[in-house]
């Protein structure tokens, strides 16, 4: 389990490009924005904005879209077999969600800028479940996955995928 500290280096291995990404394990989800010199106001919104996100399936690949405050909509492919750390999915139960980790990198020093827990909606982790069991029942491989992500990005821009979304919702904090 890495330990996350605003102000500390990051634990783990320092990207090299900009990126966002997104993976799960068995405590939730963990959303990983990695961003050059990031600006007050993106760390700020990061930290305190208000959080939508929402959720398209297109082919093998999932896509979480998230929006901080007014920041612009990202978008972060996914598929179940890129998470070793998932092993038993639960799902949610009641009006309980998963929980998701928020960690903004600044690649020019390796410096942690923001951590946030938010807790996803219900109806949204839901939507998650299902997402990835239908991912497991569809048993693609990595390359298959790969080839897909390389077309989906071809004809899709984030607004496209945005439109595509099976559900888009608001955030709480935890």
């Amino acid at each position: 389990m890495l330990v996350l500290k605003v102000g500390e280096p990051y634990p783990g291995t320092i990207p090299k490009s900009e990126h966002c990404r997104i993976d799960m394990s068995d405590a939730g989800l963990a959303m990983y924005l990695c961003y050059k010199k990031p600006s007050e106001k993106e760390i700020d919104e990061i930290c305190r904005g208000e959080l939508t996100v929402a959720l398209t399936m297109l082919k093998s690949v999932i896509f979480f879209l998230a929006k901080f405050g007014s920041q612009p909509w990202i978008d972060m492919p996914y598929n179940y077999i890129l998470s070793t750390d998932l092993t038993n999915l639960q799902k949610p139960e009641g009006t309980l969600g998963y929980a998701l980790t928020i960690c903004l990198i600044d690649i020019s020093n390796g410096i942690v800028k923001a951590n946030r827990l938010i807790g996803l909606p219900n109806k949204f982790s839901k939507e998650v479940y299902k997402a990835i069991n239908e991912q497991k029942s569809a048993s693609v491989t990595i390359n298959q996955y790969d080839t897909d992500l390389s077309s989906l990005y071809t004809r899709y821009t984030t607004a496209d995928l945005l439109r595509y979304a099976v559900i888009k919702q608001k955030c709480a904090q935890i």
